[in-house]
């Protein structure tokens, strides 16, 4: 059987803001990669949930994935991001990071800004990891309304 390519995806459209505005609209749509939020006004973190379905490979090209509008405000962030960082090996017993431990590190440093949390996500990686070898992309975007 021949190598069959599979991917996983988040996709996000997001419209030109104009001076003043305070709301803006996104659209995302992913393929087994959720959307995170920040909301600037609670800093708790929502997530909008993929497709549980991947691009290519054995998926029909008549596959339906789910597009979510989502208003957010001023200074509100999301992320995109690969499953790279939380599937790393690391730590004190070399354990993934997991899911959930990278969305409590995001909300921890959601004060800071967008440069200064790249930063520390790269510094936190690297401690992380120690001296395993990194098994897959990573892949960090934030943006910030």
């Amino acid at each position: 059987m021949p190598w069959i390519s599979r991917t996983d995806l988040s996709l996000c459209t997001i419209p030109i803001i104009k001076s003043g505005e305070k709301n803006v609209t996104i659209e995302y749509s992913g393929a087994n990669r959720p959307l995170w939020i920040i909301k600037d006004s609670t800093k708790q973190l929502t997530e909008y949930k993929a497709t549980k379905c991947s691009i290519g490979g054995l998926t029909p090209d008549t596959q339906i994935f789910e597009n979510h509008k989502i208003e957010l405000e001023k200074n509100d962030v999301f992320f995109l991001f690969s499953d790279g960082f939380a599937d790393q090996f690391g730590g004190e017993n070399s354990k993934k990071l997991m899911t959930k431990n990278f969305k409590d590190l995001l909300i921890s440093i959601n004060h800071k800004t967008l440069k200064d949390q790249k930063n520390h996500l790269a510094e936190f990686f690297e401690t992380w990891k120690g001296s395993n070898e990194q098994i897959d992309d990573i892949l960090v975007i934030g943006v910030k309304v």
